[in-house]
């Protein structure tokens, strides 16, 4: 690959994860941050093909878009769901970029990684909570009533399981919930420091 491979060592400091194949794929060129996302050790990476990473969920047909694109000499950016060393799975959004020679012919392929693993989680999370919120108001069109414990005030799902509504709300909300006590519990838990609250209370002019 010639020259194509020099001066690497910005690649070295970035803790943007990175390689670079040849043109046919084989890895010659994986940063620190590649290792430390992936789990592999520089000496079990190099040499290989990316397919390495693959966790077999990643549909086929966009990798065979993926390869069409950067044949042609195109970049290509796509998230793909890989796997660690250790099993564990991650999301990556990658860019692929072709590289060339003084003739413009390409000799390998520059890959970026981004991990995107725990944005995606979050999006999920929040997919099913939104889900879980229609529906509830699927159930309840007609009866208008929500499946609330009345003993320990957990909301159920649509799947029957239960979870409590304080982080449920502040899950969907993205917001904490302070705790504080409403006038009616107050008469109801507490008479005599209701009736203490009311006699204070100024009375208003006739």
């Amino acid at each position: 690959m010639g020259n194509s491979f020099d001066h690497i060592d910005l690649f070295e400091q970035s803790d943007i994860p990175c390689l670079l194949t040849t043109k046919s794929g084989c890895i010659r060129y994986a940063n620190p941050a590649l290792e430390k996302l992936t789990q592999y050790p520089r000496g079990e990476i190099l040499g290989c093909n990316p397919r390495l990473f693959r966790s077999g969920k990643t549909p086929e047909d966009i990798y065979i878009d993926l390869w069409t694109t950067i044949s042609s000499g195109d970049c290509w950016r796509g998230e793909l769901l890989n796997r660690k060393k250790s099993g564990e799975q991650y999301w990556e959004y990658i860019t692929i970029s072709p590289v060339v020679d003084k003739e413009q012919a390409t000799v390998g392929y520059l890959g970026l990684v981004e991990d995107r693993t725990e944005q995606i989680r979050k999006q999920r999370e929040r997919e099913r909570l939104l889900d879980t919120v229609r529906n509830f108001l699927e159930e309840t069109r007609e009866d208008r009533l929500l499946p609330i414990c009345s003993n320990c005030h957990s909301i159920r799902h649509a799947n029957n399981e239960w979870e409590d509504l304080t982080p449920f709300l502040e899950k969907l909300l993205g917001k904490r919930c302070t705790h504080g006590i409403c006038p009616g519990c107050v008469h109801k838990l507490y008479p005599e420091l209701a009736q203490a609250i009311l006699a204070n209370i100024p009375k208003e002019n006739s």
